[in-house]
């Protein structure tokens, strides 16, 4: 017999004023991928995880140390982030 499991859809992506949080919350786990939200949209995606890494726009709390990594499933288009610590997963 075979046997499913299906992933939930992905949550939204977090409120600006949530970012900080979201940011330490990472820093506390380095290099643990974590599931940040999705979007309908690859390119908006794209470039919301250029900002990410860089630290610009509305993701001034992230930047240097962070990863990001994006899966499209169908129509929509995950942003995956993980923190590490010098380059090194701890």
């Amino acid at each position: 017999m075979i046997s499913l499991t299906l992933e939930p859809t992905a949550p939204p992506l977090p409120a600006t004023a949530d970012r900080p949080m979201v940011a330490a919350m990472l820093r506390a786990t380095p290099g643990r991928w974590t599931l940040l939200g999705a979007r309908a949209n690859a390119a908006s995606l794209r470039q919301m995880s250029y900002s990410l890494r860089t630290g610009v726009g509305g993701w001034t709390d992230f930047g240097r140390g962070f990863e990001t990594s994006m899966l499209s499933l169908g129509d929509e288009h995950r942003l995956y982030v993980r923190y590490m610590a010098d380059g090194v997963a701890v």
